[in-house]
């Protein structure tokens, strides 16, 4: 007769399993090395138009981390917090090019062309007019943003 160990009515294989998840989804903590960025895009020196969101496109990485790129949503005071993998986590260290999108009609499905409320020259990924360097170690980054029309 083989018997099975049991913790609390609860086989000791279901209580590894979910240990083991836990340990995979938490992770060993958040110190990853990312640095928390927030700041106020603004354009033409007032609120944005409508709501949208930033790119941070990871151009050149820093020695010991990888290429993650990160976004940040905002409304239209343009209040913003950069996450990688959640809300207010930050950037890892190195170069990051930033696009700011605001539609005033979002790209769809329907056929509807779109229409950015920014000018053509913040989405050019050659010549980016907005780039960000993260280093190692600092604790926290603001940077605001102003858009012109």
């Amino acid at each position: 007769m083989i018997h099975r160990a049991r913790t609390n009515g609860m086989p000791i294989t279901v209580l590894l399993s979910i240990l083991g998840c836990l340990t995979i989804c938490l992770g060993c903590g958040d110190d990853r090395g990312l640095v928390p960025v927030s700041g106020r895009v603004t354009f033409n020196g007032g609120e944005m138009p409508g709501k949208g969101y930033l790119q941070f496109v990871h151009i050149e990485v820093a020695d010991g981390f990888v290429r993650r790129s990160g976004m940040a949503k905002f409304e239209t005071d343009g209040d913003y917090q950069v996450r990688s993998f959640q809300p207010g986590d930050g950037l890892f260290p190195g170069k990051y090019a930033i696009f700011p999108y605001c539609w005033e009609v979002e790209p769809n499905m329907d056929g509807k062309p779109e229409k950015s409320y920014l000018p053509a020259k913040y989405l050019n990924p050659v010549e980016p007019q907005f780039t960000l360097i993260v280093e190692k170690g600092q604790s926290a980054i603001d940077f605001d943003i102003n858009i012109e029309p």
